[in-house]
C-alpha cells in the first residue's frame, strides 16, 4: 500500500508539471467498430475514428511511441504532439482503424494480448456481455463455485437496460433487493474475474456458459486479429506491434514468476510472429492497481524500452518511459472529441 501511494504521489507531481512544461499527449483505443452492444465503452464508430483523426491532423503534430520515447531520452518533449495507441488487438483494428490511419499517415502502436491472436475468443468482458447481458433466456438463478466459494444470484425478470454501459448512471429498478438485474452480475462478475489467474477465468467462463445454455460460439465482431493481420500491420511501416501479456491478466495480482512469464512470453510471441524485436508494452487494464514496481521491473528486465498505462495525464520530460500515461477516448463525434483533447492538453480533466 506504501508503495502505491509513492506511486500516486508521483503521478500527482507530473499532473502539476504538465500544466507548466512542454507536453505531449498519448490517446488510448481498443475498437473501431459499429456495435449493437458496448458496455465497457471500448469502441469508437469509423465514422467517428476518421472525424478524430481529422481533428489530430489539424491541432496536433501526431508522432509515433517511439519518437515520443526518443524525446524523453533526449530530455525534450515536443509540444502538443500526440501518439495514438490501441490495446488487446481485435481483428477491426486491422479492418476498419488501418484504413484510416492510413489516409490520413498517423502512425500508432497498436498492443496485442498474443495468446488471443489467431483464436475465434471473446476476451472475458465481451462473453460476459454475450453470456449475461445479451442472452434472452437467463435461468431464475446464476450459480457458480470459484476457488471454492459459491456464489449465486436470483435473476431479476425485468428486461435489460437498452445502452446501458459501466459508466451509465441510469439503472434497473428490480422488483426485490433478494433479486439481481443483469447489469448488477455482469458488474459483480467483472470485480471477480479480473483479478483472477488466466486459468480461474476460463474455468470461470466454463461454468457461465453451462449455466446460461451458451454454446461458446464467438460472435464475428468480437474476434481477435489472427497472425497474418499482425505481420501484415508490422510489415505496412505506419503501425507498431507492441505486447499487451499473453492473457490479458491483471499483473499486480499475480505472483512475481506468472508476471514474468506472461511478459516476456508475449514478447517472444510476437518477436517469432513478426520477426523482428517488440520494444513497447501495455500493462493490461493499466490503473495502479493493475500493475506493480514489481511488474515495471520485470518489463525493463525483459527488454522492453517503453511502457504506457492507464494513468490519465500528459506526458513531460519527468514522465518515466516505462509508465507513460495515456488519455482515454470514446465514441465521441468531432466536436466533442476536439473540445476533450484541449481539456486534456489543459490540464482541465
Amino acid at each position: 500500500m506504501l508503495k502505491q501511494k509513492i506511486r500516486k504521489a508521483k503521478w500527482k507531481l507530473n499532473s502539476l508539471a504538465t500544466r507548466f512544461l512542454p507536453r505531449s499527449m498519448v490517446l488510448m483505443y481498443h475498437r473501431v467498430v459499429d456495435l449493437n452492444t458496448d458496455p465497457q465503452r471500448l469502441s469508437v464508430t469509423p465514422d467517428n475514428f476518421e472525424m478524430q483523426m481529422d481533428v489530430i491532423s489539424r491541432n496536433f503534430h501526431p508522432i509515433s511511441l517511439k519518437e515520443l520515447v526518443n524525446d524523453l531520452a533526449s530530455g525534450k518533449i515536443r509540444d502538443r504532439t500526440c501518439v495514438i495507441t490501441i490495446d488487446d488487438g481485435y481483428e477491426d483494428n486491422y479492418l476498419n482503424a488501418r484504413p484510416l490511419l492510413e489516409n490520413f499517415g498517423i502512425p500508432a502502436t497498436i498492443f496485442v494480448s498474443s495468446g488471443f491472436t489467431g483464436t475465434r475468443r471473446e476476451f472475458w468482458w465481451d462473453e460476459l456481455d454475450r453470456l449475461i447481458l445479451q442472452n434472452q433466456s437467463l435461468p431464475d438463478e446464476i450459480h457458480i463455485s470459484v476457488n471454492g466459494t459459491e456464489h449465486c444470484w436470483p435473476v431479476s425478470d425485468e428486461e435489460h437496460i437498452a445502452g446501458w454501459h459501466v459508466e451509465s448512471t441510469q439503472t434497473a429498478t428490480a422488483e426485490s433487493r433478494d433479486r439481481f438485474a443483469r447489469h448488477e452480475i455482469y458488474m459483480e462478475l467483472c470485480q471477480l474475474l479480473q483479478p483472477m489467474e488466466f486459468e480461474q477465468i476460463n474455468g470461470t467462463l466454463v461454468q457461465l456458459r453451462k449455466v446460461t445454455g451458451d454454446s461458446g460460439n464467438a460472435r464475428q465482431k468480437y474476434i481477435p486479429m489472427n497472425a497474418e493481420q499482425v505481420r501484415s500491420l508490422h510489415q505496412g511501416g505506419l503501425i507498431e506491434i507492441g505486447a499487451h501479456t499473453q492473457s490479458h491478466i491483471s499483473l499486480a495480482t499475480q505472483p512475481v514468476i506468472e508476471q514474468k512469464m506472461e511478459i516476456e512470453g508475449s514478447k517472444s510471441d510476437l518477436e517469432t510472429m513478426l520477426g523482428s524485436k517488440v520494444e513497447s508494452f501495455s500493462y493490461p487494464f493499466g490503473a495502479l492497481r493493475n500493475y506493480s514496481d514489481q511488474s515495471i521491473k520485470c518489463v525493463k528486465n525483459a527488454g522492453f524500452k517503453s511502457a504506457v498505462s492507464g494513468y490519465s495525464s500528459n506526458v513531460t520530460r519527468l514522465t518515466s518511459a516505462y509508465e507513460i500515461p495515456r488519455r482515454i477516448v470514446r465514441d465521441w463525434d468531432a466536436e466533442t472529441f476536439e473540445m476533450k483533447l484541449e481539456q486534456y492538453y489543459s490540464g482541465q480533466i
